[in-house]
């Protein structure tokens, strides 16, 4: 492909294919390079956009993103719902909120039935109402979960940022279902341990707690910085206090 991409700049499924291949094998930095090449040689061609701002997501460079989409206003992929997507990604985690909404409220327009829309508008209202306490926010990013866990049951993705917002405003019985279920259908999904915890903790069953903060701690502890440890071992101790 590298060669025939020499001989051919303007073939455009050889910069996505190779792009994707490299990303696959881990070469990050080499799949980023070559679509970005593709996309500087042909700046409206979604194929070749595609990946490299999905990719571009995934390794934190939102402006890149929002720079590529956008392009200066113009918004060459204003018609693929999947551009809207990346961008409204992009804009959450910059903390550009109401961009974000709009984005995705865009591609809501467009494809009513993806959900990946709902959940991420999900965690746009989630972000509002950790930003606000807004009780509409709150009440709106549960019904976007719950919409894509309508549309996609077997994400886990959904049902896990389900019960978080339902830990996260006050309701830990209703975060333990949409929890198990995300451990259910992803069993080697931390973060959904240590929210199941919370949860269990939350509502005074801390025998339940400490078996899933432990497994936590066995597990998946590894990136905690020490200060994180620490606090997640000062927990588990309580829990067994309180037994």
């Amino acid at each position: 492909l590298k060669s025939v991409l020499t001989e051919r700049e303007d073939f455009d499924g050889g910069y996505s294919t190779l792009g994707v291949i490299y990303a696959r094998m881990g070469r990050i930095a080499d799949a980023l390079a070559v679509l970005k090449r593709g996309v500087e040689l042909l700046p409206t061609n979604y194929l070749i956009a595609s990946p490299y701002v999905h990719l571009l997501n995934e390794v934190g460079r939102y402006d890149e993103v929002i720079r590529v989409i956008t392009a200066g206003g113009q918004h060459p992929f204003e018609n693929e719902s999947d551009s809207w997507i990346a961008l409204g990604v992009a804009y959450l985690n910059t903390g550009e909120l109401e961009k974000a909404r709009n984005a995705l409220e865009s591609a809501l327009a467009m494809d009513e039935r993806d959900y990946l829309v709902h959940r991420n508008l999900g965690d746009v209202e989630f972000a509002v109402f950790a930003r606000s306490k807004d009780p509409g926010a709150y009440q709106k990013s549960l019904e976007y979960y719950q919409k894509a866990i309508e549309l996609n049951p077997r994400d886990p993705s959904s049902r896990s940022a389900l019960g978080f917002t339902y830990l996260q405003g006050g309701q830990p019985k209703e975060a333990i279902p949409p929890l198990k279920k995300a451990l259910e259908l992803y069993p080697d999904y931390g973060t959904a341990f240590y929210n199941l915890g919370l949860a269990y903790y939350g509502t005074g069953d801390y025998g339940k707690a400490l078996e899933y903060l432990k497994t936590f701690r066995e597990k998946f502890a590894g990136p905690l910085t020490p200060a994180q440890l620490k606090a997640l071992d000062s927990l588990i101790q309580e829990c067994r206090s309180k037994l």
